[in-house]
């Protein structure tokens, strides 16, 4: 864990002064709120599936930066979601193989009945459009 966001209070010093000392006290606190306002409630309600000592702030941090860092952006509604097949075509830094262009819609119709439907959120004929963005070898 290299990364300054994991770095202890001696090796944060040498930033001081920074602007990323700045975004690493921003990121801390974003970190914490969302801990405390998705994880706590969690810990709190199933603590049996969810022990407080396993699943604590540097953990949720930790989880959190490597589910981040292969997220890609699918659209507005869903935001950044983990797309495994991507990932694996995409494993090499700096070598994207493909690319995640969103959701879009499937049908022809997108006012058709069933996709209205009080119970359907629409998303039944949605797809996420997965593309190549250079040659890729079989095997």
């Amino acid at each position: 864990q290299t990364l300054p966001m994991f770095w202890d209070e001696t090796l944060r010093k040498e930033l001081r002064g920074t602007e990323l000392e700045r975004h690493l006290a921003d990121d801390d606190e974003a970190f914490r709120e969302d801990y405390e306002t998705c994880i706590a409630p969690l810990l709190d309600e199933y603590p049996e599936i969810f022990p407080r000592e396993l699943c604590d702030l540097a953990a949720f941090k930790a989880v959190a930066s490597i589910a981040a860092s292969r997220a890609f952006f699918v659209g507005g509604k869903y935001g950044e979601c983990l797309v495994p097949c991507a990932d694996l075509f995409n494993h090499r830094t700096g070598e994207n193989s493909v690319a995640v262009f969103g959701v879009e819609d499937s049908s022809d119709d997108e006012d058709s009945d069933e996709s209205k439907d009080e119970n359907n959120d629409g998303d039944d004929n949605r797809e996420l459009v997965i593309k190549t963005v250079k040659f890729i070898k079989a095997g």
